[in-house]
């Protein structure tokens, strides 16, 4: 069981999801946007949107069809996997380019023992790969801005091509382990 209750932070804006009737139409996003009553962040499968609201003011009076609303609360924006860990841990944090944003991400830079990715932008977000400490990840969801944190796993290569290459049985740029290339041609993946 985690060791930090997970609520929500105080501050003036706040994560929601807001799930619409049906396929999400640009007219309903342009609504939502041109009345500053929410800022569309992401969408969701099945016709629902992450959104920044500075208030919890409903969003009925707007004439959308919407049919289910609620914070986007911190233990769903936080991986099971970072619960209590007992050791440093590299994860990716997505960050809302919203609010507090600046801080936030100071904030996240002061708790890291390392950097792994800096800053990346994609949209609305923001990403960044890092190694924090144990606990670190329960105190950074609390804060409104933070999307999402996840356990990060380098990539690596885990398959017979990767496997004959680091071994050396490469010749002209193709795997030449003794039957491969002739395997592969008797299944119709030759050249």
């Amino acid at each position: 069981a985690s060791t930090v209750a997970l609520r929500a932070g105080t501050g003036a804006g706040r994560l929601e999801i807001v799930q619409f009737h049906g396929p999400i139409k640009k007219e309903w996003l342009k609504t939502i946007k041109e009345q500053g009553r929410a800022r569309p962040i992401a969408y969701l499968p099945e016709n629902a949107y992450i959104v920044w609201v500075e208030d919890s003011s409903p969003l009925g009076g707007t004439g959308l069809p919407i049919q289910w609303r609620e914070e986007f609360s911190p233990l769903d924006r936080l991986s099971p996997d970072l619960l209590s860990p007992p050791d440093p841990v590299d994860v990716t944090v997505l960050l809302a380019r919203v609010g507090d944003h600046d801080t936030v991400m100071s904030e996240i830079r002061t708790r890291a023992l390392a950097i792994l990715m800096e800053p990346h932008d994609t949209g609305a977000l923001t990403s960044i790969r890092l190694t924090l400490p144990p606990g670190a990840a329960e105190r950074l969801v609390l804060r409104p801005e933070v999307l999402w944190i996840e356990p990060f796993d380098p990539p690596g290569t885990h398959d017979e091509r990767s496997a004959l290459i680091s071994s050396g049985l490469v010749e002209d740029g193709k795997p030449s382990g003794p039957g491969y290339l002739a395997w592969l041609k008797a299944r119709g993946l030759d050249d």
